[in-house]
């Protein structure tokens, strides 16, 4: 079954959130929220959905909070009438919220329409009413944490417990364990835009430590940080830098584990189960910046070098991180492709290893390292050499190039690349 997902809110503003899913069987939403903020974004509220409220055939909520749940009195206002589901402490919060949300929205219109009727003009209606909260009340389902549920036939959804990320949260297709890899995000996306840490690993690949000729130690991961600035979503362009500054402009394509349980001191037999998902990335690196001192954080950190996504595969779906493939693929020509148990150190050394130091947190994110390169195709040529490391088989990045990192079990992060810019002074 193929699903198409649509951001409805909190796309381009943090308010708003609402995620609409359209099916060959029908068609569900996650949230649905208020927008908040400025004049401007809340005029928001008044706009018509993208979508027929009367054809939603249910709503999952992940929370309580009003931006993600405070227009599903306007929805069920216009038409929908399927269940509600959420968990029983989100029903009885929006039970006092909703009803509040409503007064002050009754409140500020009986206050305008009085200014309008005194200056001549016509008079508005609330987004909804006590009235249309009570209906919507009227229509949730409880359900518990961690529980699968069938809310229609060949979906099934389970709740459980991540921190706020509704992706995390709920969503979960049961009938054919393709999962997530079907879900086709129509905007640009990235799982974790702004995580609390980004964890990267240097020379993690048996195949690419003999094929550079360096050296790392064997008990203990080389591991660096990569900052939110320098990483895009699905479908957003890369930048290369501008010749001037850099020419080596390198792909590397990488497993990304994304935590959603904390957890410290963590024991490797243990260390998966705090994973929330996995995901693909593109640790797109600058390697004349790279080999300038000892950190190379810079040369890992250039504005959008980077690529993230295209989403999130709990680790049900995706099973044992070893049994999988990372391919490489620029201008649609293989250029890496390796088994994730070619690692020196595996998924659950690494989460462990990390955990010594502080309590990792749900949204922290390990990007797992690079394989090596496949040999060039007959008749290319090698790049130009940068420093005392030669690849043979690494071609450089450039503006007009396709990049595609593929994960089986995940799907292919795909992303155009672009000349950075900014102009140069």
């Amino acid at each position: 079954m193929s699903m198409n997902l649509t951001f409805c809110g909190a796309a381009a503003t943090v308010t708003g959130s609402a995620y609409w899913f359209a099916h060959p069987e029908g068609q569900f939403l996650v949230d649905c929220g208020l927008f908040q903020g400025t004049k401007t974004v809340k005029e928001l509220n008044y706009g018509d959905f993208p979508f027929d409220p009367t054809k939603i055939d249910f709503v999952l909520l992940t929370h309580a909070h009003i931006d993600h749940s405070g227009l599903i009195p306007k929805l069920v206002k216009q038409g929908f009438a399927g269940p509600i589901y959420a968990t029983e402490a989100t029903r009885d919060l929006l039970s006092y919220m909703l009803p509040d949300s409503a007064y002050i929205q009754e409140t500020e219109v009986d206050r305008l329409n009085r200014r309008n009727r005194q200056r001549g003009r016509p008079t508005v209606e609330p987004i909804y009413t006590r009235h249309d909260v009570e209906r919507s009340l009227s229509q949730f389902r409880t359900v518990e944490y961690d529980a699968w549920i069938e809310v229609v036939d060949g979906i099934k959804v389970r709740f459980w417990n991540a921190g706020h990320h509704p992706v995390l949260k709920v969503i979960k297709r049961g009938n054919d364990g393709v999962g997530r890899r079907q879900v086709c995000a129509q905007r640009p996306y990235v799982p974790f835009p702004e995580p609390h840490a980004t964890w990267a690993l240097a020379l993690n690949y048996k195949l690419h430590i003999e094929e550079t000729g360096l050296t790392t130690s064997p008990d203990y991961p080389h591991i660096f940080l990569r900052m939110p600035i320098c990483q895009v979503g699905h479908n957003q362009a890369l930048w290369a830098p501008n010749l001037k500054i850099a020419e080596c402009y390198d792909y590397e394509a990488e497993l990304a584990i994304v935590i959603g349980t904390p957890g410290r001191h963590i024991k490797k037999e243990n260390a998966l189960s705090h994973v929330a998902g996995y995901s693909c990335y593109n640790e797109g690196s600058v390697r004349e910046y790279q080999g300038q001192n000892r950190q190379f954080g810079l040369g890992k950190n250039f504005e959008r070098s980077g690529s993230f996504g295209p989403w999130l595969v709990t680790p049900d779906e995706f099973g044992d991180p070893a049994d999988h493939t990372v391919t490489f693929r620029l201008n649609g020509i293989e250029r890496q492709k390796a088994k994730v148990d070619g690692m020196l150190f595996d998924c659950a050394h690494l989460i462990s290893y990390l955990s010594e130091g502080y309590t990792l947190q749900p949204g922290d994110v390990i990007v797992t390292g690079s394989p090596g390169a496949l040999p060039l195709q007959p008749g290319e040529k090698p790049e130009k050499p940068m420093g005392p490391v030669v690849v043979d088989g690494q071609l450089h990045m450039r503006a007009g190039d396709l990049s595609e990192v593929e994960i089986d079990g995940i799907g292919i992060l795909s992303n155009p690349v672009i000349e950075d810019p900014t102009p140069l002074p």
